[in-house]
C-alpha cells in the first residue's frame, strides 16, 4: 500500500485489510542552506522570458537547468532561448532515449550551457558544477522544489537557486518554505545598465588576458594598417561594435515592471488551493 501521506483514514484501511504489515516511511530530504543561495523574483507571467534573459546575461558563467512544469512550456522556452542565440536544449518525456543521451553528453561537455527540463525528464541527471537552477514555474509539490535545487551546490561548491514567482503564487511559495523549513530571499532583477556594466567589465578582463598571453603576430599587420591615419580609440570602438553587435545595447532589454507582492504569511488555503479542514 503506497500513499503520499498516511492520514488516519488510510491507516484504518491498512489495519482492516492487512493483518500483518510493516510500516515504511521515507525520510524527507532537507535543503542544504549553506551550499545553495535561494532567491526569488516577483514577476508577471508575461515578463518571465525577459526576466530569464536578464538573469542569464548578468551571470556570465551561467551553466544550469531551468525547470518548467509542462512539456509544452519546455519546448516554447527552448525555442525562445535558441532564437536569442543561447546555447540551450529541451528535455522532457517525449524526447527519445537516443536524443536524451546526445543532449546530456553535449550538456556535460558544455556545448550546451542551458538545459530546459520537466521534473520527470530531470530524474537521474547527474551533472557536476552547475552554477544555477531556475524554477521558471513553481513545482507541483514542495518536495519537488528540494529535488530541483539539489542539482546545484554539490561536492562542497556553492550554487544559486532562482525562482520566478507570479503574484498569484504567493501562498504556494509560503507553503514551499514552511514544508522545507527554508527561506527564499526576495531580490530585484538586474537592470539593463547593471547588466551592460557587468558585461563591459568582463570584456575588459578577457581582452587584458588576451593581450598578456597572446604572442601571435597574425593580426599585427592588419592592426598596423588600421592604425595608419586613424584614431586608435575609434578603431577599438569599431572592433568592439563588430564583435559584440547588440550585446551592449541597453535598448535590447525590455522594460519589466515588478508587480505588487501577494505573499500572505497567514492563509486558510494549502498548496493545492483547497481550504484546510
Amino acid at each position: 500500500l503506497f500513499s503520499a501521506t498516511m492520514p488516519t483514514q488510510i491507516m484504518n484501511i491498512a489495519k482492516k485489510y492487512m493483518k500483518e504489515y510493516d510500516f515504511v516511511e521515507i525520510e524527507k530530504a532537507q535543503v542544504t542552506l549553506d551550499a545553495i543561495e535561494q532567491i526569488y523574483y516577483n514577476i508577471n507571467e508575461k515578463d518571465k522570458t525577459d526576466a530569464l534573459r536578464r538573469i542569464i546575461d548578468f551571470h556570465n558563467d551561467f551553466y544550469g537547468i531551468i525547470f518548467c512544469n509542462t512539456k509544452s512550456n519546455v519546448d516554447i522556452l527552448a525555442n525562445q532561448l535558441n532564437r536569442m542565440n543561447y546555447r540551450s536544449a529541451a528535455l522532457h518525456g517525449d524526447i527519445t532515449q537516443a536524443q536524451r543521451e546526445k543532449i546530456l553528453m553535449q550538456f556535460r561537455k558544455k556545448n550546451i550551457m542551458i538545459l530546459i527540463a520537466t521534473d520527470v525528464a530531470a530524474r537521474g541527471i547527474d551533472v557536476s558544477d552547475l552554477t544555477h537552477v531556475i524554477n521558471y514555474s513553481l513545482p507541483q509539490s514542495p518536495e519537488s522544489y528540494v529535488h530541483r535545487i539539489g542539482r546545484t551546490g554539490r561536492a562542497g561548491k556553492k550554487g544559486i537557486s532562482i525562482t520566478l514567482v507570479t503574484p498569484s503564487e504567493g501562498r504556494k511559495l509560503n507553503f514551499v518554505e514552511k514544508i522545507n523549513k527554508c527561506k527564499l530571499i526576495k531580490k530585484s532583477l538586474p537592470s539593463p545598465k547593471e547588466i551592460i556594466k557587468h558585461k563591459e567589465s568582463q570584456i575588459k578582463i578577457i581582452l587584458a588576458d588576451i593581450i598578456e598571453k597572446s604572442k601571435s603576430k597574425k593580426y599585427d599587420e592588419m592592426a598596423n594598417e588600421l592604425l595608419d591615419g586613424n584614431d586608435p580609440t575609434r578603431i577599438v570602438s569599431a572592433v568592439l561594435k563588430y564583435c559584440f553587435k547588440d550585446q551592449l545595447n541597453l535598448d535590447s532589454y525590455k522594460e519589466i515592471k515588478e508587480p505588487s507582492s501577494s505573499r500572505e504569511r497567514s492563509s486558510s488555503r494549502n498548496y493545492g488551493g483547497r481550504e484546510r479542514r
